[in-house]
């Protein structure tokens, strides 16, 4: 009996530490974006700006994926897989504390570095005799809208005099599907403080009235044969 549970109980271990660091790895690329709202207006910065938080991040993780093998081959999975968690959480902590942009950035810097597990998780689950696979679930692949649409689009509040630029936009709305089998655009107007899908979303009668004319002329020129 002794002999039967002790693989269990050593893969139980295993896969509970692997799946905390995990799962912190996946908190960890969530934490920051919803707080973008209550930045932008902290430090007075753009969403472009708050854009590159999440850049860093990601460059610094990849950057550190060849790294970090090389440091479990010298340090050992345990040690590299506990360093980068507590490396994470210092960073985020660090984000409640900073108080200059240019924190902020060496603070993605760092947690991006310290999210680079998955060596450490791979070579602990293999010297312990289990295997352990990264596996993509799911996968929503990038659409380009029709170039038509988005003329006409533009044309239109162009005409109308409204000030306008073209964004990508990574929400699964409808809009994906309808492209499936007809020419598709879409049409954004600003929410206070950049803040959308969410209960609280809030868009003046102005901005709402101007993209429907928006709307409505982009029709009529499509309809005209002009886009």
């Amino acid at each position: 009996m002794t002999t039967a549970l002790a693989p269990l109980g050593r893969d139980l271990k295993v896969m509970g530490l692997v799946g905390t660091a995990h799962a912190a790895s996946h908190f960890f690329h969530l934490v920051l974006p919803p707080l973008f709202p209550l930045l932008r207006a902290e430090f007075d910065l753009s969403y472009a700006a708050l854009g590159l938080l999440t850049t860093l991040f990601y460059g610094a993780s990849g950057i550190a994926q060849t790294i970090a093998g090389f440091l479990v081959d010298r340090f050992g999975a345990r040690r590299i897989l506990l360093g980068g968690l507590i490396l994470l959480s210092v960073s985020v902590m660090g984000y409640g504390l900073a108080t200059e942009f240019w924190m902020l950035l060496v603070l993605s810097v760092l947690a991006g570095l310290g999210n680079d597990l998955r060596a450490a998780c791979e070579r602990f689950a293999s010297g312990r005799g289990c295997r352990l696979a990264f596996d993509e679930i799911w996968y929503s692949p990038p659409v380009r809208f029709d170039a038509g649409c988005i003329a006409a689009v533009q044309g239109a509040a162009d005409s109308l005099g409204f000030a306008n630029r073209p964004i990508t936009s990574g929400a699964g709305h409808d809009a994906v599907y309808v492209s499936k089998v007809a020419p598709t655009a879409m049409i954004f107007i600003p929410c206070k403080d950049g803040i959308s899908h969410n209960e609280i979303e809030d868009a003046t009668p102005e901005h709402l009235a101007a993209g429907c004319d928006v709307l409505v002329n982009a029709m009529v020129a499509c309809a005209d044969g002009e886009a």
